[in-house]
């Protein structure tokens, strides 16, 4: 929406002409409109006390008898609804007139003007994202405090005043003169898009003999300050007194530049020489000038929102490292310097309402007390525990009460609050506010949490009296973890498991006879949040390789720092060797439904006892040797392959050794041995035999052999198993 330097080529002489005769126009105006500043604000006042339209209105109503029904909630232009959510109850069921005088009837504000008014939904335009953009009149109704108050917002991204008045596809103008009742209100706020192509309008650009393709593109779409604006402007205020509404200028709110702002910032081109076209040779073009004759020609209520606005501005410019960087950061859009982010928008309404109440407008019905805040909530996220986190807000107040006192600011623990990035952080903190007012000030917010879990509340910033503000706070504290295990481990060529002995920090991989060790890649999990090196050099599961020709130790650091070591051992399966398990080992776990690796043994569905003693404790043999079991694996009834089973890994063709009994002391059970393709069913007698060993010849490659109770009567119980290549 910024001003765009036009074009120069062969229309220069015919367009000069024309800056001649606006000069000269323009001083005939001047000379005829142009007063005092003062003497004009001193009449605008006056008129303001007197407001004759508002005479006007009452006697209309008198006349026909209306009483200025609330208008019913409808959709604005651009398909957000004002009017349910655009209102709020109030105290005293009086509305205020012009004047400041109150009678019985309800009544509807409408806002036309352009995007710096509108309205934007948040699915595309959302909170907090680069995207976020509100429009001023579209956070106006948080600050109504009369049920008798509705806004309906007009205003509309890329609206000039000659645009909104001649639109001919949606009748905008036309809309909102067929709504308005005696009584109502329009706020008229118009000036960012009049100024384009420094004000040339495509009559002017007509009038000057350019040719129709000059009149698109460069040419065509501004309204010079003194001439089509000053002239809308006059249309709009006419054609709301003559059907007895009651029409308010309102200044364009600035642009963010350089402080400090220029006059073009303010909307004041007068000689910007950045800016070239008639508006720079013209006598003037200050919009917000032209605004103000025609509010002291029409007498008509002016609120300086240009001024007001400019002046919060630049007060960022007394906070943090760069004022430019606040207020843009908390104000201004991040694509552009003229958009509003919600706290912008919500800050611009409430200058607005200030105004609007301190010249007698809308009282009992606006409030613009209190205490303003950039954000609602704020996410902390996962923080470390005793990590230091801190963000920053703005906060604002107005009305404040009494004129001189301060803003408590409490928060919640583990939370501390200060005004400074420097500190003192306190979880109760007073800033002093002078004037009624606390200017743009900075809200750090630090949090150290010290417990694990969720935290989180609510950072208060209340006045001494009036309307406090909350912002919503929330995180999760992380526990820095000292976890430091390799949780399994295997190759994927070949593919084999590793038997992991947490006990004496061993790993032992058998791979089958004739695999290269040179170059192993190994699959490793580890505790959350450790990592693993060997020899100094960082591991990462499945991409770094290793030579295993003889142990490689694997150094495990946990978050917290502490360290273990693992010695990983490859063995090749050599005629005659192989794995023996018994239940006994270190590694194995207790409990009922055991699922997971233990050894490199998967368990599925599983439970077991860690010692047996006495007459649970149990001899037999495994590999043709005497053995006291002292602990036992319990398969459960109805196992399978899929359910219920203990998987032993092979490496090649062998020879898988169980012993076993059945659980029951009077009744044999059956177990099955099986590569899941060729089973092999054994008796195991009652438990109060000694053992029995199973035999199963497995000759595939690399897999598992399941071994699990097949019995639908009861369970079985394992006290050792082994396997031998």
């Amino acid at each position: 929406m910024a001003p765009q330097p036009r074009a120069h080529g062969a229309a220069e002489p015919r367009l000069n002409a024309v800056r001649e005769n606006r000069r000269n126009a323009g001083a005939q105006g001047h000379a005829h409109n142009g007063r005092s500043g003062e003497d004009e604000m001193a009449k605008t006042t006056l008129f303001r006390k007197i407001s004759w339209p508002c005479l006007c209105a009452l006697l209309l109503s008198v006349l026909t008898g209306c009483t200025g029904n609330k208008t019913s909630p409808q959709s604005g232009p651009d398909g957000a609804t004002a009017g349910s959510d655009g209102s709020a109850d109030g105290p005293d069921g009086s509305t205020a007139g012009l004047d400041g005088s109150t009678s019985s009837h309800s009544y509807t504000i409408y806002s036309i003007g352009d995007s710096t008014m509108a309205s934007y939904d948040n699915a595309t335009y959302t909170l907090g994202t680069a995207t976020e953009r509100r429009g001023w009149c579209q956070l106006f109704p948080q600050f109504i405090t009369g049920d008798r108050v509705t806004l309906v917002n007009y205003g509309l991204p890329g609206r000039s005043s000659r645009d909104f008045y001649n639109d001919t596809s949606h009748h905008y103008w036309q809309t909102v003169k067929s709504a308005l009742k005696p009584g109502d209100y329009v706020f008229i706020q118009f000036a960012h898009n009049d100024e384009v192509y420094d004000g040339l309008s495509s009559e002017e650009a007509t009038a000057a003999g350019l040719t129709l393709s000059e009149n698109t593109g460069t040419y065509g779409r501004g309204n010079e300050a003194w001439g089509t604006y000053h002239n809308y402007l006059v249309k709009y205020v006419e054609e709301t007194r003559a059907l007895g509404a009651n029409p308010i200028l309102v200044g364009p709110v600035v642009r963010l530049g350089a402080f400090p702002l220029s006059a073009s910032n303010s909307h004041d081109l007068t000689g910007n020489g950045t800016v070239p076209g008639p508006n720079t040779t013209y006598q003037s073009a200050d919009y917000v000038g032209a605004m103000k004759d025609v509010a002291a020609v029409e007498m008509c209520p002016y609120i300086d929102l240009t001024a007001s606005t400019k002046a919060l501005v630049q007060s960022f410019n007394a906070i943090g490292p760069s004022g430019l960087t606040d207020a843009k950061t908390f104000v201004y859009n991040d694509s552009d310097n003229t958009h509003l982010k919600a706290y912008g928008a919500t800050l611009f309404a409430q200058l607005a309402v200030r105004e609007m109440v301190s010249d007698g407008l809308f009282v009992g019905d606006l409030d613009p007390s209190g205490i303003i805040l950039s954000r609602t909530d704020a996410d902390f996220g996962a923080v470390y525990i005793n990590t230091q986190v801190d963000k920053i807000f703005s906060m604002h107040g107005l009305g404040l009460t009494p004129d001189s006192g301060t803003i408590s600011i409490t928060a919640p623990d583990p939370f501390m609050v200060s005004s400074s990035a420097d500190g003192p952080f306190t979880s109760n903190s007073q800033i002093p506010y002078t004037g009624g007012q606390l200017p743009p000030t900075d809200l750090y917010v630090r949090v150290t949490p010290m417990v694990g879990g969720a935290f989180g509340g609510n950072v208060t910033v209340a006045p001494q009296s009036g309307r406090a503000a909350a912002l919503a706070v929330a995180g999760t504290c992380i526990t820095v973890s000292n976890a430091k295990a390799i949780t399994t481990y295997s190759f994927t060529s070949p593919a084999v498991v590793g038997t992991i002995n947490e006990a004496a920090k061993t790993i032992v991989v058998l791979a089958p006879n004739g695999t290269s060790v040179d170059s192993l890649v190994a699959n490793i999990t580890l505790s959350a949040r450790a990592s693993a090196t060997v020899n100094g050099a960082a591991q990462v599961s499945g991409i770094t390789p290793n030579t295993f020709a003889g142990p490689v130790v694997y150094s495990v650091t946990a978050e917290d720092g502490s360290s273990v070591n693992y010695t990983v051992t490859v063995t090749l399966a050599v005629p005659g060797t192989g794995t023996t398990w018994l239940f006994s080992d270190a590694g194995w776990p207790s409990g009922n439904e055991i699922d997971g690796i233990y050894n490199g043994v998967k368990s599925l569905g599983c439970s077991s006892a860690s010692t047996l003693s006495g007459a649970s404790a149990r001899t037999g043999t495994l590999l043709g040797t005497n053995v006291s079991f002292t602990a036992r694996w319990q398969l459960p009834k109805n196992g399978s392959t899929t359910t219920g089973y203990l998987a032993i890994p092979v490496v090649g063709p062998c020879n898988v050794y169980v012993a076993g009994l059945s659980s029951s002391s009077s009744t044999a059970r059956n177990i099955v041995i099986t590569d899941g393709t060729t089973p092999m069913t054994y008796s195991l007698p009652a438990g109060g035999s000694p053992t029995v060993e199973s035999s199963y010849t497995y000759t595939g490659g690399p897999g598992l052999v399941y071994v699990y109770c097949s019995d639908t009567g009861g369970a079985c119980a394992l006290y050792g198993m082994a396997t031998r290549y």
